[in-house]
């Protein structure tokens, strides 16, 4: 598990051991989605820890960032956070989960209703109009958009890597 709270890590390795059994081999590696240093650092903890990669699910996204915030790197917190640091992961990630021939999992969000609809390419950092739920928007259709693409030319290469794309269903009760 890639997380960037060793707190909330810890406490979800304990919780699995507790219902797999306490010899269930999970782990946490620190990661900020936020901080493409940080991604690349964990990707390459994963690959020497890692031999066999079954499946990556691109869950983490930040949503309702009231003000424009950057990344360390420069980019709008929401794009940057719920795609760049993604598309970096799954890029130094993908030869490993092909050779399982795994699969990748994008959540995204029917929230990408909520915006323009598009890339706003012009103004990749929102510095003309910025507001929270049309940038959340972008970034969740970029995943949508990315997942897609990498589904294709994966196909069209021959690559045994399945992509997929989802809306995150609603928690239950417990």
């Amino acid at each position: 598990m890639l997380n960037r709270s060793a707190e909330m890590s810890t406490a979800a390795v304990q919780d699995l051991k507790q219902k797999c059994g306490s010899s269930a081999d999970v782990s946490f590696i620190r990661m900020d989605l936020a901080e493409l240093a940080s991604v690349r650092l964990a990707a390459e903890e994963v690959l020497e820890a890692v031999p066999q990669i079954d499946a990556l699910t691109c869950n983490a996204a930040i949503a309702q960032v009231l003000t424009q915030t950057l990344t360390v790197d420069g980019f709008e917190s929401q794009f940057g956070t719920n795609h760049y640091g993604h598309f970096l992961l799954c890029g130094m990630l993908f030869d490993r989960i092909e050779q399982s021939k795994g699969r990748i999992v994008a959540v995204a969000s029917l929230g990408y209703n909520m915006g323009i609809k598009t890339i706003q390419f012009d103004d990749m950092n929102w510095d003309r109009n910025y507001s929270l739920n049309p940038v959340y928007s972008q970034s969740k259709l970029a995943q949508m958009m990315f997942a897609y693409e990498l589904q294709d030319r994966a196909k069209a290469a021959g690559k045994s890597v399945e992509v997929y794309v989802c809306h995150p269903a609603p928690r239950r009760p417990r």
